[in-house]
């Protein structure tokens, strides 16, 4: 809750909330798959820089905001044809314990793809429910994680 209080002023959708609440209930709707956004800047927005994890719910068939909990801040980076990914320690949230470089393609479907650089075949699929300049929603399997853009670390 202190993270989207501190971010209150930022997470807006294209207008001005003060009200964390709003905020709250805004990132629920992203990640229960209630807001649409336009795929025809997606490549364009997804690579647009760093993405950082804020805010995650278990996917399932019935999310409720209730199950809206704060991330860990894992970086993902998502290049013309390569993706970034640092997951946070769970040891020592102050670094990083697990780093990738994983090739990937965006489906017309909206999926990234992640490549097996062994085999060539498609290692996971993360499907994009939101996407504009500043947020990223993406379904991962059993979660759905909300993303906001961080610096870039490499």
């Amino acid at each position: 809750m202190a993270l989207f209080t501190a971010l209150v002023p930022t997470i807006s959708f294209g207008q001005e909330v003060t009200d964390p609440d709003k905020v709250i209930r805004e990132v629920y709707e992203v990640l229960a798959g209630r807001r649409d956004y336009n795929r025809q800047e997606l490549l364009k927005n997804l690579q647009r820089g760093a993405w950082e994890a804020l805010s995650y719910v278990t996917d399932s068939d019935s999310i409720v905001m209730e199950d809206l909990s704060e991330a860990v801040p894992d970086y993902y980076r998502f290049r013309e044809k390569e993706a970034i990914v640092k997951l946070i320690n769970p040891s020592n949230y102050n670094e990083y314990g697990l780093e990738a470089t994983i090739p990937y393609k965006v489906t017309a479907e909206g999926e990234i793809e992640l490549i097996d650089t062994k085999t060539g075949g498609v290692k996971e699929k993360w499907k994009i429910i939101y996407l504009d300049a500043n947020y990223l929603a993406l379904d991962m399997g059993e979660l759905r994680v909300f993303f906001t853009h961080t610096p870039v670390q490499e």
